[in-house]
């Protein structure tokens, strides 16, 4: 079912999938811009999991403008939901679809799509990117950094970089973009 099936279900839904994600996911800068924009324009591509009829799991996914040429994909999560919203508000027909939140990352996750007969079509270099103050990150990951350097972020996929001097953490993630035929 999706999101607009349900829609009393937007607020269960948002609390559940804020729950089962870490603060900093939700700072990528990008992606703000957009994701007010991504949630009304689709709906019909939110899709949820009940259990008991309650929200137990689900899924953002976006249509986007693409010639099929893995080169010219966008360059991950954040680039995808732009190029979804801009092609929608110029009334260009998707030719594409991503899942959001099946975001190939980690390795059982890669195997899993592999299985499913996916092929992996190219890295996503930089599909979210979250800069912030040394404040903000410390409040984000529920833990202190008190010296410039690489640290270990609870449910990060890689190390985050903090520069105290400039007050400035920034974290990147990678991701692979795979199609399912």
């Amino acid at each position: 079912m999706t999101s607009g099936d349900r829609p009393d279900l937007d607020s269960e839904a948002s609390t559940a999938f804020r729950d089962r994600w870490p603060e900093f996911v939700f700072h990528d800068s990008m992606s703000h811009d957009y994701i007010a924009r991504v949630e009304d324009y689709f709906r019909d591509f939110s899709i949820l999991v009940l259990h008991e009829g309650r929200v137990v799991a689900g899924s953002w996914g976006v249509p986007f403008v693409w010639d099929g040429d893995p080169d010219e994909l966008p360059e991950g999560y954040r680039t995808a939901l732009a190029a979804s919203v801009e092609s929608h508000e110029s009334g260009r027909a998707p030719t594409a679809f991503s899942f959001m939140a099946a975001a190939v990352a980690r390795d059982p996750w890669i195997r899993t799509h592999q299985r499913m007969g996916a092929q992996i079509l190219k890295p996503a270099p930089n599909s979210m990117v979250v800069s912030g103050t040394v404040s903000e990150w410390e409040s984000w990951a529920g833990m202190s950094f008190p010296a410039s350097g690489q640290y270990v972020v609870p449910e990060a996929l890689n190390l985050v970089a903090v520069d105290r001097e400039n007050d400035v953490v920034s974290y990147c993630e990678e991701n692979l973009w795979v199609r399912h035929r």
